[in-house]
């Protein structure tokens, strides 16, 4: 009988074990790496939905920190993909080497890079973050 009523306990823990893991909401995370230059020239169909992250690589400046490049082609990327509740990050630093780097992390001069990179993301998330805010005010 003790056996008996171990498997009937058993077998409606298995049941129910499972039932509630479906109902905690994972913080698992799939990062897909994506080319810079192809998210800004016409990207091909990226899955997006089975990642929660996109790094794009590799965003880097000139010698003296400026973010030179027009990226208002990544708008139309970074739109598609926070669509799908896909967060959109950079890799800096990265591709070869870059020997001024030392120099643009250096006190004098870190602030300074630090400002480019931030006003480079305001411009690129501009656009897209006044289309939210006029969607609140509604």
């Amino acid at each position: 009988m003790k056996q008996k009523t171990f498997f009937i306990i058993l077998l409606i823990s298995s049941l129910i074990v499972p039932l509630k893991a479906q109902l905690v909401k994972s913080d698992f995370r799939v990062i897909g790496y994506y080319s810079l230059r192809s998210a800004m020239n016409g990207f091909k169909k990226l899955p997006f939905k089975r990642v929660t992250h996109v790094n794009l690589f590799f965003l880097n400046p000139d010698t003296l920190g400026n973010f030179t490049k027009d990226f208002s082609e990544l708008k139309h990327f970074i739109s598609k993909a926070h669509k799908k509740n896909v967060k959109v990050l950079f890799s800096i630093a990265g591709g070869s080497s870059h020997p001024y780097y030392h120099n643009l992390l250096k006190e004098d001069k870190r602030a300074a890079f630090i400002q480019n990179l931030v006003s480079l993301v305001h411009e690129i998330f501009a656009v897209e973050l006044g289309q939210v805010l006029k969607s609140q005010k509604k």
